[in-house]
């Protein structure tokens, strides 16, 4: 609705003769007072939403203005058929037009008001709360920003559901519920509960259900990460050897690419639910404490060096070496050399022997690591009785510490 209110300034022309003195200066006076009189175009446009209160006091400034314009047309009996006359009813009567037109736009957004109270809550009835809500928090704080770390369920089959729930949602939002998609009442604005939220994290389901899918598959990173970061806090004081037999966390150290691809693999069902295509980073929270670590790595590197001059025992030490090739396809072994000259034998309470045990050293090259890895090592013969003992299939690997290949 387009308001037509005439308030172009006018110059008036040249007064004939035949208007009277007095008529002259009353047109000059309605005139001066209708050129100051503004609208705001929304409101000349019959935009009231959301600004019902200034477009009231707008009504009220124009009603009063006609009213006082009016009155003083009216007293020109004697002039009233006098072209300056006449323009100067036609603004006037325009104001009045204006006003009702405003009132009329006004009227219309309160019945509209009610129709949208009426809908919005009969959309919080349909599409939210109880299990629709429990099924799609996570996505709403996500969207919010309250909780950047929202996880989906593992469970595929709830993970679907949430989404189809939110699917519906946003269907509703951009059809049947269009009008209060924007909605905030009465919850507020940023609310979880609020329409707009409903609406906004609906349209964003897809995205968001793929942040949340890598959260879910990165989470046991997050926990490797403080591991990892306590290594660093006790490298010097282990002389420089990663000492943690947390598997996942040396595979982290060692043997990144396959621990992505691991990580990756465990939750592959969900992550190809909500569409990832790219899952490198799925450990990506570990970065940072790795870097952290390979820069204490590089402070203390310079300290350590190989043993020379221990005892040696090729037998055993080939043992070693072929366990690096094994675990470490690519290595390449620089020196090996065993910690001890005689074997450290193991007795039960009765003194009989259990086991026999000897420690050694190995040095060796992975490709692309910028030093090589000094790792210890531990064979172990099993007592057979008679005095004799049975040989292993290998040794177990042990720490490792980053050093120069020197």
């Amino acid at each position: 609705m387009r308001l037509f209110l005439l308030l172009v300034p006018v110059t008036l022309v040249t007064l004939s003769a035949a208007i009277s003195p007095d008529g002259a200066r009353t047109v000059q006076r309605v005139n001066a007072m209708l050129d100051q009189l503004q609208i705001d175009p929304a409101f000349a446009a019959g935009n009231v939403s959301g600004r019902e209160a200034d477009a009231r006091a707008t009504v009220n400034r124009l009603r009063s203005a006609y009213n006082d314009c009016n009155m003083q047309l009216r007293l020109l009996i004697r002039d009233s058929r006098e072209p300056e006359v006449a323009a100067a009813r036609r603004r006037c009567d325009g104001v009045a037009a204006s006003q009702e037109q405003l009132q009329a736009a006004l009227s219309s957004a309160g019945a509209s008001a009610e129709q949208n109270k009426a809908l919005l809550y009969d959309f919080y009835s349909k599409f939210t709360g109880g299990l629709p809500d429990a099924q799609t928090i996570s996505f709403r704080q996500l969207h919010l920003k309250i909780n950047p770390a929202a996880t989906a369920p593992t469970d595929i089959n709830e993970f679907r559901a949430a989404i189809a729930v939110l699917a519906n949602v946003d269907a509703a939002c951009k059809g049947s519920h269009k009008a209060i998609a924007q909605a905030t009442e009465p919850h507020g604005p940023g609310s979880e509960q609020a329409a707009a939220t409903w609406c906004a994290t609906a349209a964003r389901r897809d995205e968001l259900g793929r942040v949340m899918a890598m959260n879910t598959a990165a989470g046991p990173a997050r926990i490797w990460g403080n591991e990892i970061a306590k290594l660093k806090d006790q490298l010097e004081s282990n002389e420089g050897f990663l000492t943690t037999d947390v598997t996942p966390v040396r595979r982290a150290l060692f043997d990144r690419e396959a621990l992505v691809q691991e990580a990756a693999s465990r939750h592959q069902a969900l992550l190809d639910a909500a569409g990832v295509k790219d899952t490198s980073g799925v450990l990506g929270a570990l970065q940072p404490s790795i870097d952290s670590l390979m820069a204490e790595v590089d402070r203390l590197a310079p300290r350590w060096k190989f043993p020379a001059g221990n005892p040696r025992d090729a037998a055993i030490e080939g043992y070693g070496r072929r366990a690096v090739a094994k675990v470490y396809p690519g290595s390449v072994v620089k020196a090996s050399v065993m910690q001890t000259a005689a074997f450290s034998i193991r007795k039960n309470a009765l003194g009989v022997p259990l086991d026999r045990n000897r420690d050694g050293f190995l040095l060796y090259k992975m490709p692309n690591e910028k030093y090589c890895r000094q790792q210890s090592f531990s064979y172990t013969e099993t007592y057979s009785g008679g005095g004799t003992y049975q040989k292993p299939d290998g040794v177990r690997l042990n720490y490792i510490r980053y050093q120069p290949c020197q």
